[in-house]
């Protein structure tokens, strides 16, 4: 997928890109509502109860499926309805609102689809996910770049939305296959029981997700409409390098939650808390510390047209951030053991406003401006939960400041900081 998103880079160029990310990342907005963040519940009891009681089990699954399929089919008649409004007011180009409404189906699709890998983690079939991500993004690549070639931005959205539907179909297959294997009836008589699981874990997982993806699209159209959609395409490209990390490091955090959930209370569960807080952060800096060395070597893949300083500014920045991220994304972990799910939904929104504020601040520095801010919005939500984390109990004193992470995120900062001293 995300070799899809470089050779579509290439194709259509910066504006192009621009155009195609702020395209995304409006779709990705109303995913976060349309999915109801039903992949993680899904991950969570799914797992937690697929030995120990597997009718509740299958009633996860088919509860998720039911919410997913029509949340997102709501949320994805509202954009398609709204496409115009969108296009014009919002993204200052009528050009958009034909991609807006082929965008639309993608979000239906994503919705369930995203419900659907919570399924698979949950259910312990990584070689299936493995096997669907793999078909998911040979397709993306062929139908993409084709359509990117022939017939430019529409194309490539075209060819994503057949890609989705795809990932569906397969994801769909896999998970009635291994809920036989594994004995799991899928009934369709359990919304009264799951209604307080989705209260109380679902509703704020969605939330976080709402908190913060609105605050980023706000920031991405105040780019676009102030400098162009050249530079947004500069800040996507720089985002997309910064997703193959986040991809690769995040290979672990399906995996640590399923597990974590299944041996939750048990003395294996306990061993494992260092893992499951630091094991995506340390996959991640071997592959981030050669990248800010030389961090020349991202434009390779975009082409000439992304040869710039500010390219390379922007993707030192955000590798900072995303090494943040997953850091977080380890206290995430932690924090749906101990069901905080409401406090994670409140720092979310504490981070998109501090997104937007310090974008404001700093947007006159373009897409170097919205790096930085990146980078702030983060240092303010870690900054913020570690007070209630550490009373709470929900990470011990002793883990939360860990001296090896302590230097090597040192040492990562440090060298970001040097090489923008000498590509500015």
């Amino acid at each position: 997928m995300l070799l899809s998103l470089v050779l579509v880079a290439r194709i259509i160029g910066r504006a192009g890109y621009g155009e195609f990310g702020l395209i995304r990342t409006t779709i990705m907005m109303f995913v976060s509502f349309g999915g109801l963040g039903l992949g993680l519940t899904a991950n969570r009891f799914v797992a937690q109860y697929r030995h120990r009681d597997k009718p509740h089990s299958g009633e996860i699954i088919t509860t998720s499926y039911a919410l997913a399929a029509v949340s997102g089919l709501l949320t994805g008649v509202a954009v398609f309805a709204g496409a115009r409004y969108l296009a014009i007011r919002v993204g200052g180009s009528p050009a958009l609102e034909s991609g807006l409404r082929l965008a639309s189906a993608v979000l239906v699709l994503s919705a369930v689809n995203g419900a659907q890998t919570g399924m698979l983690q949950g259910l312990h079939a990584y070689r299936e996910l493995a096997i669907a991500s793999l078909m998911q993004g040979a397709i993306g690549v062929l139908l993409m770049i084709a359509g990117a070639r022939w017939f430019g931005l529409n194309g490539a959205l075209g060819g994503l939305l057949l890609q989705t539907c795809s990932a569906t179909a397969v994801s769909h297959y896999f998970i009635r296959r291994e809920a036989v294997r594994q004995g799991i009836p899928l009934t369709w008589n359990g919304f009264a029981r799951m209604a307080p699981v989705f209260w109380r874990f679902s509703v704020p997982v969605m939330l976080m997700g709402l908190a913060v993806a609105p605050f980023k699209w706000v920031s991405e159209t105040l780019l676009a409409r102030s400098f162009g959609f050249q530079t947004l395409g500069v800040f996507h490209a720089s985002m997309t390098v910064a997703n193959v990390l986040i991809a690769a490091a995040s290979s672990l955090h399906a995996p640590l939650v399923s597990l974590s959930a299944s041996a939750y209370g048990s003395a294996s569960s306990a061993r494992s808390q260092y893992l499951n807080l630091y094991g995506s952060w340390y996959l991640f800096l071997v592959l981030a510390v050669p990248l800010a060395a030389f961090p020349r070597l991202a434009s390779l893949p975009f082409g000439g047209d992304f040869v710039s300083p500010d390219f390379y500014a922007v993707t030192l920045l955000l590798i900072l951030y995303c090494g943040m991220m997953l850091y977080y994304q380890g206290i995430m972990r932690m924090m749906a053991l101990h069901g905080s799910m409401w406090f994670g939904f409140a720092t979310n929104l504490l981070e998109g406003a501090s997104l937007v504020a310090s974008f404001l601040l700093l947007k006159n520095w373009g897409a170097l401006g919205l790096g930085v801010a990146y980078v702030v919005s983060y240092v303010v939500r870690i900054a913020a939960s570690l007070p209630y984390l550490l009373s709470r109990g929900i990470i011990p004193r002793e883990l939360m400041l860990d001296r090896y992470f302590a230097g090597t995120l040192a040492v990562l900062a440090t060298l970001v900081v040097v090489r923008l001293a000498g590509v500015l």
